[in-house]
């Protein structure tokens, strides 16, 4: 099924309005926060918040949120010609992660890369027959590793942060569960 990547599937919880529970990466500290804009169609799920809880920022300052979830990546499910996420889809991917199938893919995967920078599961041939829980492996996979590789972009680029690009303020991580829509 085809999709555009400015559809969001109704059960998107990046939301205007709704409240989205972080956690630090560090100690896990928790932090609500409201979505205030969200951006469709990027690699990760973009949207800009306000804090509520703890007082950061004197919770008056808004700042841009890049969560790297998969679930709801337009452009990477648009790209993969992966299904819009749904219950179903995401029970059958935990089933495929938790009997251990999918750890073999991420381990190849990461084999196939760090020989080729370039190395994409493009280059499978079967690629396009993959169950919807090995796509959503892959997708996760993939959204995992372009975190990293904007990590390290970010690092390399400290002394530009707040001048030449965004400053990160720090690492978050998705607090499940999510508050449903105030809709």
């Amino acid at each position: 099924m085809r999709w555009k990547p400015t559809d969001r599937p109704s059960s998107c919880p990046y939301l205007p309005g709704n409240e989205i529970l972080l956690k630090t990466s560090e100690d896990g500290a928790p932090i609500k926060a409201v979505i205030r804009k969200y951006f469709p169609a990027t690699l990760s799920c973009c949207m800009v918040i306000r804090f509520v809880e703890p007082h950061i920022l004197n919770n008056t300052s808004e700042c841009v949120l890049k969560l790297y979830d998969r679930r709801f990546s337009t452009q990477h499910r648009e790209d993969w010609d992966a299904a819009p996420w749904a219950p179903e889809l995401e029970k059958e991917y935990q089933e495929f992660v938790s009997c251990g199938d999918a750890e073999e893919f991420f381990s190849y995967w990461d084999a196939e890369k760090e020989c080729d920078d370039n190395w994409s599961a493009a280059y499978i041939n079967n690629s396009e027959r993959w169950s919807p829980a090995k796509r959503e492996a892959y997708l996760q996979w993939e959204s995992t590793t372009t975190y990293e590789i904007e990590k390290k972009a970010y690092e390399n680029m400290a002394e530009l942060q707040g001048k030449d690009v965004p400053k990160v303020f720090g690492e978050v991580v998705l607090n499940e569960p999510l508050i449903a829509s105030k809709r």
